[in-house]
This record gives structure tokens, C-alpha cells and sequence, in this order.
């Protein structure tokens, strides 16, 4: 069943971008996505497609998706429907409107940052971790991933201005808000310079894969260096391991491999 395309949004007075229109046409007229619609409806118990609301806001849409369907079934299908066609999430309105009334819109341009909150991602993480498929596992499951969704940020799409920024933050202050409620309040490691640079010394003269050995670094250190002309005075050996730990566990912190 071919798909009722809208050209312009209705939703917003935001532009729409050229390259998401010609996606939109492409997209509707695929036979993959329309199956991929056809069978979303049969997971919703959607047996019955509405019309298209004339001149819909915002407000007209989420009242109508509530109205035909559980709102949380719907936004899994969605985010599942996204995920598959590597989808941003300006797009999440038009898969729903798609769902329910037949009519792919063309999503509102999108900002030029976005916010990315932890809270928000961990859902995705545990749907990731109940994969069977053990090579699709081992690709998606990296250090790297867990360590980006440690952490709230702020991501940037696109060149812009010092105004631009201000305007978002000031447009987005609740959202900034649970961002920073998300951001620890403190570093858990304080590293000092003295301890970065003794620690910077012992890795620099620490074999690889050996365990350093402090009475000898000790030794090393105090007769090569004229104390005139180092920042820190050698320490001890006791000291030289707590400065050692603490670069290594500031690292560790940081995602910074040791």
C-alpha cells in the first residue's frame, strides 16, 4: 500500500532540510519500509489506519497516537523502526504519524545540538545486551560504548555561532538541568602536578607489563636529577607508589589508557 506523502511538516514552523525530503520520498515508496510498517501495525493491533489531521499541530498528533495505540508499545516499535534505518530522533514523530495514518511526514530540521542523557541510553544498552547473536554482541559491546554513554553530552551537528549556543541553552534550560543532574558533582581523583609528574615519571621508566620497583626508581631518580633543576623533590618510596596509584587511577577515571 502506497503511503500518502506530506511535504511539509505541519507540526512546526521549523524549515525542513532538502536531504530528509528526498529520504522521505524514499523511504515511503520502498517496498522493505512499507513491510516493515505493514508488520509494526500487526505487532500494534493496528487493524483500522486514521486520517491525517488537517493543519496538525504538535498537540493534534500526540492526542492522536494516544488515542490509537498504548503509547509505550508505540514508542518501542518506533525507536525499533529508527534503530533499523539508522534514523536521528526528528525523525520519531514522522515513523509514529507513519504507523497510525498512513502519512510519512517529513521531520522538522534538526537543531544544531543535542543532548544525550545517560538515563535516556541505558535502556538501549540492556536491549543490546539481550542479543543472542554472540558476533553481534562482541560489535556492539565495547569499552568505548560504555564509557560514551557514562556520561551526559552535549553533541553538535553542525557549525555554530556563540548566539546560537546561548539560544539553544537558553531554549533547552530543562534539559540542561537534568543534564547537569547527571554530571558528578566532583571528580572522584584529584590528581596535584606533583603527583602527575612523578607518576609521568615512573611510567616513562617502568618496563611495560612490569610492576615498577620503587627502591630502585628512587635510587635512579636522585642520582640523575640535580634537584636545582626538577619542579618536585624525589620523594620517597612510599610516596613515589601513592603518586604512581593516583596518576593511574586518575587515568582509569578519565577513560585514558595507562
Amino acid at each position: 500500500m502506497t503511503m500518502n506523502i506530506k511535504l511539509s511538516p505541519k507540526v512546526s514552523f521549523n524549515e525542513v532540510d532538502d536531504h530528509d525530503r528526498m529520504f522521505c520520498l524514499l523511504l515511503a515508496f520502498h517496498s522493505s519500509f512499507q513491510k516493515d510498517i505493514n508488520d509494526a501495525r500487526k505487532v500494534l493491533n493496528i487493524k483500522q489506519i486514521v486520517d491525517y489531521p488537517k493543519d496538525a499541530t504538535m498537540s493534534d498528533l500526540i492526542r492522536l497516537f494516544s488515542r490509537t495505540v498504548k503509547g509505550s508499545s508505540l514508542d518501542k516499535v518506533t525507536e525499533s523502526l529508527m534503530r533499523k534505518y539508522e534514523l536521528t530522533d526528528n525523525w520519531k514523530y514522522s515513523i509514529k504519524s507513519a504507523l497510525v495514518t498512513n502519512t510519512l511526514l517529513v521531520p522538522e530540521d534538526i537543531e544544531p545540538m543535542f543532548i544525550s542523557l545517560p538515563s535516556r541510553t541505558k535502556p538501549l544498552i540492556l536491549e543490546i545486551l539481550e542479543t543472542d547473536d554472540p558476533k553481534l554482541k562482541e560489535y556492539l559491546i565495547t569499552k568505548r560504548l560504555f564509557e560514551a554513554y557514562k556520561y551526559p553530552s552535549i553533541e553538535i551537528r553542525r557549525q555554530v555561532s556563540i548566539n546560537e549556543i546561548k539560544t539553544w541553552l537558553t531554549k533547552h534550560k530543562d534539559v540542561f538541568d537534568l543534564l547537569q543532574m547527571e554530571v558528578p558533582r566532583k571528580n572522584t581523583v584529584s590528581i596535584e602536578e606533583k603527583t602527575f609528574y612523578w607518576g609521568t615519571m615512573v611510567a616513562l621508566n617502568t618496563h611495560e607489563g612490569k610492576k615498577p620497583e620503587y627502591t630502585k626508581l628512587c635510587t635512579m631518580f636522585n642520582d640523575a636529577f640535580d634537584p636545582q633543576e626538577i619542579p618536585f623533590e624525589v620523594p620517597d618510596e612510599a610516596a613515589l607508589r601513592t603518586h604512581y596509584m593516583t596518576y593511574l587511577k586518575s587515568l582509569k577515571n578519565r577513560g585514558m589508557p595507562a
